[in-house]
């Protein structure tokens, strides 16, 4: 499963990596597309949310798809919704995406763990598209190809940090490539 947690600190784009993706946000308007039916709203009175009925994907056979292309709302149509509890596409050369929108609702908790609970899945890139007035992307690297020591969380699972403060918004963008079962079980727990 895939949760999210709180935390302290966030890794950050290459400055030339952040101004090509703000490119694409700020001129073709892709933020705020989300409609409020599909918004993961989070709150500290609930310690736990399942997220793999709450996310689309798009199966990227070429494996060349990017975060900017993403962006600019070209694959926006071509995402299709989870109906599973637990994404599980089998076993597959193609590299996925995986989209949700998270809004937090609660000030007392500004860092949330995001917890991909199927340890296997080799590499595991995670975009947080920031709305609102404080726009940006925040990008983490995952996956058991990542050496252990250069995790943002050392922990069993992956785990990434997702910082939210009250009343803010963001769209999490989740690339996952892996020679073995493409299971995707995602939780976001406090």
């Amino acid at each position: 499963m895939t949760r999210l947690r709180t935390s302290s600190s966030a890794a950050l784009l290459p400055l030339s990596t952040f101004r090509l993706i703000a490119f694409w946000l700020f001129f073709w308007g892709w933020l705020g597309t989300a409609s409020a039916n599909d918004i993961v709203r989070l709150s500290s009175g609930t310690e736990q949310y399942s997220l793999g009925q709450r996310v689309s994907y798009l199966e990227d056979a070429t494996r060349k798809i990017t975060v900017a292309e993403l962006l600019s709302g070209k694959f926006d149509g071509a995402f299709m919704r989870n109906t599973s509890p637990s994404p599980n596409l089998g076993f597959t050369s193609s590299t996925y995406w995986f989209k949700t929108t998270l809004h937090s609702e609660d000030s007392s908790v500004s860092e949330w763990l995001l917890e991909v609970q199927y340890p296997l899945l080799d590499y595991i890139d995670v975009h947080l598209v920031y709305s609102g007035t404080n726009q940006r992307v925040v990008s983490y690297l995952g996956g058991d190809r990542v050496p252990f020591s250069e995790r943002q969380v050392k922990h069993r699972n992956m785990l990434f940090k997702i910082p939210l403060a009250a009343g803010e918004t963001v769209t999490m963008l989740m690339r996952v490539r892996t020679d073995s079962s493409m299971q995707v079980p995602l939780e976001a727990p406090i």
